[in-house]
């Protein structure tokens, strides 16, 4: 996780540098420990796209309330009346998602692992929202469908940016 360190002599000057914190560094979680989180974190999300609807579905962390501040239902309604889709719908939008990539050279650049997702659906649980969950499990269970239906991205297709990485904590001369 980075973190920043204060760096500079006398006066106000203080710069932060971003540092790496050792502990942490290069640890992460078996493949197999994050596809046991993902499966259970998947579970109600595939109940809720069985049934088409969140009620019913047992929700550990999201109590449902309603807010009764008039700015709050003309913000949700208004703008984010995308949110309140059904399961089956966001399923569905999360496979079509899983098509595009598996058919564009997107595929090179956007595979997340099954980590990412089960870290998706925890924090969608925790922000008490109910409509990522359905999403991500499209996009997880559609890939073997997709390639069983003959889905490939181009051959010798390449990406049309140029990606640059580099360590942001090394100064670059300018060109």
């Amino acid at each position: 996780l980075p973190s920043t360190q204060e760096s500079g002599g006398s006066g106000s000057s203080k710069s932060s540098v971003p540092t790496t914190n050792k502990s942490l560094e290069g640890f992460r979680l078996p493949h197999s420990t994050c596809r046991v989180l993902f499966i259970l974190s998947c579970i109600n999300p595939a109940v809720a796209v069985f049934k088409n609807d969140y009620t019913g579905v047992w929700w550990p962390v999201v109590k449902y309330q309603r807010d009764s501040t008039a700015a709050f239902r003309v913000i949700y309604h208004g703008i984010f009346s995308f949110l309140r889709l059904k399961p089956r719908l966001l399923f569905v939008v999360g496979s079509c998602l899983r098509a595009l990539q598996c058919t564009t050279a997107l595929e090179r650049l956007i595979d997340p692992g099954v980590g990412v997702g089960w870290g998706l659906n925890f924090l969608a649980l925790l922000s008490y929202a109910r409509w990522p969950a359905p999403l991500v499990l499209g996009w997880a269970a559609s890939k073997s469908f997709w390639v069983m239906l003959g889905a490939e991205s181009p051959r010798g297709g390449h990406v049309p940016i140029t990606v640059h990485l580099s360590d942001p904590r090394k100064k670059v001369a300018p060109p």
